[in-house]
């Protein structure tokens, strides 16, 4: 007689250390960049055998960041469109499109390893030394550290990282910068906190004009059905429901003005049914037959919830008929409303659309990346010109105005 044996429960991997990251979210959601990278980007090898997330993006457009009217400034230039490769050069990114920090451990960086195993010193300049060896073998143009908060005096600016952190960075941008890295402002990363108990609470720190049309924009919201699932429900194992949702992805990323990482199917479903990552998914679907919509849903929007934050990840839509019922602002709406219910301290709500976003009452943490730029001519010839690329920051000035 066999004796059958009982299967082993399958082993959980654990994820990935980001405790003195600034990483807000769930680290099993950081995890899942480098498990599903987009299909535009080579993976940097180099970077992940010490678990640090990067890439290589052999066609990077520089202008991919300058503000409309900075590009159409560059673009009146005579010989433009014939001079226009020398624009995009292959770079190394470090750091993640998906999260909305850079997710280095400074705690391990600070004891980075030598890649010559003879020298046994660990520091960080072990790691820049790292990123020059990468760039000269994969002959890289420029180097990116992205998405690292600015450091301020007043370190309340961005209220929802550990503050003690920014001791790390501190002595990062000292290394960066005597590795011949510069700092340029990135995008600024849109919040709300929840000082509110209610909507017309929130619609009355808005101007006369503003609440009146933001609540005829709301009226839209009883045309729709709204479902709410977690994170992890069956529901969205369903190959069905994923390649409709992908469908109204793709609408979305085709309508965005910068095309710089498309994220997968197979990371999406990956998210969605990954039972560790805490979060909701908002269901919008039209009381009304819409011939053009698969079951009538009109949008998706995800959210992770971490430490008492609403943080807004990605939504889908279908166009124009999204701006037929302003999903964009009813969604909006119901993430405040949630967030008020579940009492939680802040919601936070992405990059892009500053503007839009500041007369919804979103304050703003700015961004910024260490860049090198490999040549030192062109480095030199390219320094003049910085504030260019700072399209977020030059943006947000000008509403102080």
């Amino acid at each position: 007689m066999i004796r059958k044996t009982k299967p082993k429960p399958p082993v959980e991997e654990k994820p990935n250390d980001y405790s003195t990251s600034f990483v807000i979210e769930s680290p099993y959601y950081a995890d899942l960049f480098d498990k599903f990278l987009p299909g535009n980007f080579t993976p940097a090898h180099g970077l992940k055998k010490h678990n640090i997330s990067g890439f290589v993006l052999n066609k990077y457009d520089l202008l991919t960041t300058l503000s409309a009217k900075n590009l159409e400034s560059i673009s009146s230039f005579p010989l433009f469109e014939f001079l226009r490769h020398l624009f995009v050069w292959k770079a190394l990114f470090i750091g993640s499109t998906i999260t909305e920090f850079c997710p280095l451990n400074f705690s391990k960086l600070e004891k980075f390893p030598a890649e010559d195993t003879s020298n046994k010193t660990t520091s960080l300049q072990n790691f820049f030394d790292l990123l020059d060896t990468i760039a000269e073998e994969k002959d890289i143009k420029i180097n990116i550290i992205k998405d690292l908060p600015d450091i301020v005096k007043d370190t309340n600016e961005v209220p929802f990282v550990e503050a003690e952190n920014f001791e790390y960075l501190q002595h990062f941008e000292k290394f960066a910068k005597a590795n011949d890295y510069f700092k340029i402002s990135g995008q600024a990363l849109a919040y709300v906190p929840i000082t509110f108990k209610s909507i017309d609470e929130w619609l009355n720190t808005r101007s006369s004009s503003r609440k009146q049309d933001l609540k005829r924009k709301f009226k839209k919201q009883d045309e729709l059905i709204i479902k709410t699932l977690p994170i992890g429900n069956n529901y969205f194992a369903d190959e069905s429901f994923l390649a409709n949702f992908y469908e109204l992805y793709e609408e979305v990323f085709k309508q965005s003005e910068v095309h710089f990482d498309k994220l997968t199917y197979e990371f999406f479903k990956g998210f969605l049914c990954n039972k560790n990552i805490r979060g909701e998914v908002f269901l919008y679907y039209t009381k009304e037959d819409k011939p053009e919509l698969k079951n009538n849903l009109l949008g998706v929007n995800i959210c992770l919830i971490e430490n008492n934050i609403l943080i807004d990840k990605y939504i889908a839509m279908s166009y124009p008929l999204a701006r037929e019922y302003n999903l964009y602002f009813v969604s909006w709406k119901v993430n405040l409303e949630y967030a008020i219910e579940n009492k939680l301290k802040y919601y936070i709500a992405g990059w892009t659309d500053p503007k839009v976003k500041a007369s919804l009452g979103a304050k703003f943490t700015q961004t910024c990346h260490y860049v090198k730029i490999i040549s030192p001519i062109t480095r030199m010839l390219f320094s003049p010109f910085k504030s260019y690329f700072e399209g977020d920051k030059n943006t947000l000035e000008d509403l102080k105005k």
